[in-house]
């Protein structure tokens, strides 16, 4: 069963990420546009079905990488609460003096 002119419209927007307020799409040339368009006009159910399948595994995969950002972010947001509380106390100790200064004549064990 071939897609209708709407179905294959949104299955056309869905790819390049909706329409645009010129007619065509992210800088192509409206004739590119209806070519491309076109391909999809008497397309089958099937392939629909398919591609919209394709679409939510893709749309799933961004939200989890999406998900995997944040988490990221909120792990570096901790890490640098924790290290501007550490310096201000290391900073703290040295100049309370109650760190012995180290001297450049340390030896190590060979």
């Amino acid at each position: 069963m071939p897609l209708t002119q709407e179905q294959a419209e949104r299955v056309w927007l869905d790819l390049i990420g909706g329409p645009s307020r010129f007619g065509y799409a992210h800088g192509m040339p409206q004739q590119t546009f209806r070519e491309y368009h076109s391909e999809f006009e008497g397309l089958s159910s099937s392939y629909g079905d398919e591609s919209m399948k394709k679409n939510l595994a893709m749309e799933q995969k961004i939200a989890e990488l999406s998900s995997q950002v944040e988490d990221s972010r909120a792990r570096e947001r901790w890490r640098d609460i924790k290290y501007t509380g550490l310096k201000a106390q290391l900073d703290a100790l040295l100049a309370s003096g109650g760190i012995p200064h180290c001297s450049n004549d340390v030896t190590f064990p060979p």
